[in-house]
């Protein structure tokens, strides 16, 4: 049970953490904030790591493991997933972006020698449906400016940071399994991901990119530590319970993004059919991974 609650806690942090950047973009942009986000959340882990967990060598196998993760996700799916919003738009990068846990399931079967069992096909089946509602959801009253012009092949970017995310995952499940702290894990992949970050930056934006006010810096600072628990909770997880039933948990974080922009938004943001949908089939999902076999 307790393995449930740390999967849908990281997917509240998470959700918190989009929240808040949000809040942020308002005065900055969003390699800027990226920037910021990943720096707090790198310092966060590793102060709580110094602190929590003794001092040991890190294996090489789960070193390299977490590194490659680190670098998979969130920095490369990122620059896919930015080019998908340039190319196709929010409203259908989105959704395919939050299939990435099928990316997950046939590595964790094949290689792990997960249990891929009918309880754990329709949770995911019914996760995937709700989130993609959500997401949905989350944009059908944005109207862009003027229409984007797009091709089939354009799809390829959404769905590449789909699994990007997906097999960052799997890697990091391989490395997670062979530590005993699963928090210096999530330091140690935070600290991969703003390295790589940090080769980029020259490449995506250069030094005129940067762009941060005081309100930006506090609200992508709070956003870096939020992702920071989440990371917490979502390692936890994977150390401790298998990648197939924690992803599908993990990918919920649009639920948790709808409801607390409804809060802060309440004015802008409506309940529709969708949303009620996507929450009874995530709802539907959770329960079907605790009750049956």
């Amino acid at each position: 049970m307790y393995i449930i609650l740390l999967g849908i806690a990281s997917a509240g942090f998470f959700g918190g953490h989009a929240i808040l950047v949000r809040f942020g973009l308002q005065e900055s942009n969003p390699m800027s904030a990226t920037l910021v986000s990943s720096l707090v959340n790198c310092l966060f882990l590793w102060v709580l790591t110094l602190f929590l967990v003794p001092v040991a060598a890190v294996d090489g196998e789960a070193l390299k493991y977490l590194v490659v993760a680190g670098i998979i996700a969130p920095c490369l799916a990122r620059i896919f997933m930015y080019t998908a919003f340039q190319k196709v738009g929010v409203s259908i990068a989105t959704p395919i972006r939050s299939t990435f846990p099928f990316f997950s399931i046939l590595p964790a079967v094949f290689v792990l020698n997960e249990q891929f069992t009918v309880s754990v096909a329709i949770a995911t089946l019914l996760t995937a449906a709700g989130v993609v509602l959500l997401s949905l959801s989350s944009t059908e009253k944005v109207r862009l400016p003027t229409q984007l012009r797009w091709r089939r092949k354009d799809l390829l970017y959404p769905l590449a940071g789909a699994a990007c995310y997906g097999i960052s995952n799997f890697f990091k499940k391989l490395g997670i399994a062979r530590m005993d702290s699963p928090l210096l894990g999530a330091a140690i992949v935070a600290t991969a991901s703003l390295a790589f970050l940090l080769l980029l930056w020259p490449i995506t934006s250069g030094r005129r990119g940067l762009r941060l006010g005081k309100r930006s810096l506090a609200f992508t600072s709070l956003g870096g530590i939020s992702a920071g628990v989440a990371q917490i909770c979502m390692y936890t997880a994977l150390k401790a319970g298998d990648l197939i039933i924690v992803g599908p948990l993990v990918s919920t974080t649009p639920l948790f993004t709808l409801v607390l922009t409804y809060v802060f938004l309440r004015k802008s943001e409506k309940l529709t059919i969708r949303v009620v949908g996507g929450a009874v089939a995530i709802v539907a999902g959770v329960v079907v991974l605790k009750v049956l076999p």
